[in-house]
């Protein structure tokens, strides 16, 4: 199972921190107080930072725009008169909108979030969030005021995006302070604190708010660790300090290697996509050819399925009648009975002669229709079966097509 590791830096002058290492659900799995980074467990599981709210300010922007990369530009110039320092020298995370325009804002330095990511950098960490410790505290009421006594710091959350640190000897200033800005009184105090290190409530009694008291048998780690699961916050790991994981540092440098390849395998697939088309166009226009080309060698087929094929068929039908003695002799039998009559018919032009499977096609010219009908007759008299196919009369004699079969 993976576990997490909530890691709460006390101080980052002496490197002071305290730790939990939970499973998903938040049950504690080890975990040490007030001990030095030394102690860390193995740089194996996602760390969460818990860091000094004392080093953040936690503050609201108004701003209209609802768009992410605007809001990330606007936030720090609409909050600048805020800070005596620059802006650039300030690092701004935001939250989720509190109401209208109003957008929650944690706001630290740069040098912190150096500080603090070369500490635990320099232990094989890389934090996957970085949270104020004041978004730890639980906050189970939103009408109430939460308070976490731990170590000598106390822990105010007064709104799901608001709240403070400050040292016990101070938290009366700072919580009338505090009262003063509410238009309402919280309903109540809920403090939570650690069973054999009872605080002293007069501070809060003097309030005249009812206090509702949370004992823990174990360190108050375990009421941070609930809190930051339950409740919202701010991750500090925002824009240039957003984690990147290991695939994404490696994939980095080839990126542009990666876009060039790919522009290349586009251009590829299109350059094919045009050699395609083109082909198959070239292919459209033979078969159309063929086709034409077909009908035009043999005028009586009816059916084209496919003009290649059927050619060839044909062509070798044709071979065949040419290369047998009996077609052979057939032809000249019945060119030899047609000759009389041809050479008796007036005005004739024989324009085309064809010959398949005892079979004779003509197409003539004559020089009137008596001509032809008496060339029938010849015909019908040598012992054909005279079929007239066609039969034109121009103004210089007469076009006719006429089939023979030997009878």
């Amino acid at each position: 199972m993976r576990y997490s590791l909530l890691c709460y830096l006390e101080s980052d002058a002496d490197e002071r921190i305290s730790w939990v290492l939970h499973d998903r659900a938040g049950k504690v799995i080890d975990n040490a107080e007030h001990v030095s980074l030394s102690t860390l467990p193995p740089a194996t599981h996602a760390l969460t930072l818990l860091v000094p709210s004392t080093a953040c300010v936690l503050t609201s922007a108004q701003v209209p725009t609802t768009q992410r990369q605007r809001l990330i530009q606007a936030v720090p110039y609409t909050l600048e008169e805020q800070f005596a320092t620059d802006v650039e020298n300030l690092h701004f995370a935001l939250g989720e909108r509190i109401a209208g325009e109003q957008i929650a804002v944690a706001v630290t330095t740069q040098t912190n979030m150096q500080q603090w990511l070369t500490l635990f950098k320099n232990r094989g960490y890389q934090p996957q969030r970085i949270i104020p410790d004041v978004f730890a505290v639980p906050f189970a009421n939103s009408q109430a005021w939460h308070i976490v006594f731990y170590q000598k710091m106390v822990l105010v959350r007064t709104g799901a995006y608001s709240g403070f640190s400050i040292e016990p000897a101070n938290l009366q200033l700072a919580l009338q302070l505090a009262l003063q800005q509410q238009p309402t009184l919280p309903s109540s105090l809920n403090v939570y604190y650690q069973k054999d290190e009872t605080p002293t409530l007069t501070v809060l009694s003097g309030l005249g708010i009812p206090i509702e008291e949370q004992t823990s048998p174990d360190s108050c780690l375990t009421w941070l660790l609930q809190g930051l699961i339950q409740t919202p916050a701010i991750n500090l790991l925002q824009g240039e300090y957003r984690p990147q994981d290991n695939l994404q540092v490696l994939w980095k440098p080839w990126r542009l290697t990666a876009g060039l390849l790919c522009v290349l395998g586009a251009v590829y697939v299109v350059q094919q996509v045009v050699a395609y088309q083109s082909l198959k166009q070239q292919q459209t226009a033979l078969n159309t050819q063929i086709e034409t080309l077909y009908r035009q060698t043999f005028p009586d087929a009816k059916r084209i399925v496919n003009a290649r094929v059927q050619m060839e068929q044909q062509l070798n039908q044709l071979k065949n009648q040419q290369t047998s003695p009996q077609s052979s002799e057939a032809f000249l039998t019945g060119l030899t009975q047609l000759s009389p009559a041809l050479k008796q018919a007036a005005g004739l032009n024989l324009k085309r002669l064809d010959y398949r499977q005892g079979r004779f096609d003509l197409e003539l010219e004559l020089a009137n229709l008596q001509a032809l009908e008496q060339l029938k007759q010849a015909f019908s008299q040598a012992g054909f079966a005279v079929e007239l196919q066609s039969a034109t009369s121009r103004e210089n004699g007469v076009e006719a097509r006429i089939r023979l079969q030997k009878s």
